[in-house]
């Protein structure tokens, strides 16, 4: 573990961390890190890309006081991102790599973050957001419908495993054509110890309804589009 501070001058902050987490061994010396370009800006997160031009920078947000007192049993959006990337992972689902984690010490002077990782550029494995992909025109409907499925099989398998996908929509699924296959991010997930339940299945539904008009006046999804997703509803 070593500590880390971050300049991030496009949104005016310089802000320490505790890297508890790194695929390269730190040397227990506190160091300054600098940020490529922004790439967004929103309530819940700032993205970067990083200073290599490799990776991926983001940096979560605390949206309430008592998201900081949370960190102190790892159940901030912070590690519950991580978390669920790695529960993902270990269900086949593909996702980002994530090369680095870490927390943000005792709230201060322009202390905005509860924490940030560090995860690959999907720009590098030639993926493309499924939205702006499917806005594009560049694909077919066949084609869309056959990308679709996809990622209505990984929703499959999240839900046998009693795991919801709670901010699921296109803008946190790319597809990486020359591998076949799609890609997660922003892996916020809940998992239930009992899938049968009414609640899971309750809070399952609910997604997959907000999945299927997420994007209603930006990319009009055709009723078989939308009948598949709906599809996957438990009863309840």
């Amino acid at each position: 573990m070593n500590l880390t501070q971050f300049s991030l001058p496009g949104v005016g902050i310089f802000q320490t961390f505790l890297t508890v987490q790194a695929e390269q061994p730190t040397s227990g010396r506190q160091h300054v890190r600098s940020t490529g370009p922004l790439i967004i800006d929103h309530t819940p997160s700032t993205v970067l890309m990083a200073d290599d031009g490799r990776s991926v920078l983001k940096f979560i947000k605390a949206r309430s006081w008592h998201e900081y007192f949370k960190t102190f049993w790892a159940r901030s959006r912070l590690f519950k991102e991580v978390k669920g990337n790695q529960l993902l992972a270990g269900l086949g689902i593909e996702v980002a790599r994530i090369h680095e984690v870490g927390i943000g010490l005792v709230p201060g002077y322009k202390y905005r973050y509860l924490g940030y990782y560090l995860m690959e550029d999907l720009a590098a494995r030639q993926a493309v957001e499924m939205l702006s992909w499917f806005q594009s025109g560049e694909v077919s409907e066949a084609q869309r419908m056959q990308w679709l499925d996809r990622v209505i099989d990984d929703l499959r398998t999240m839900r046998d495993a009693g795991v919801i996908f709670s901010d699921c929509h296109l803008r946190n699924v790319f597809a990486q054509p020359n591998a076949d296959q799609v890609i997660w991010i922003d892996t916020g997930v809940t998992r239930y110890l009992c899938p049968r339940s009414r609640k899971f299945a309750r809070k399952f539904n609910f997604s997959m309804r907000r999945f299927a008009n997420y994007h209603d006046g930006e990319l009009t999804l055709s009723e078989e589009e939308k009948r598949r997703i709906l599809a996957l509803q438990l009863p309840e």
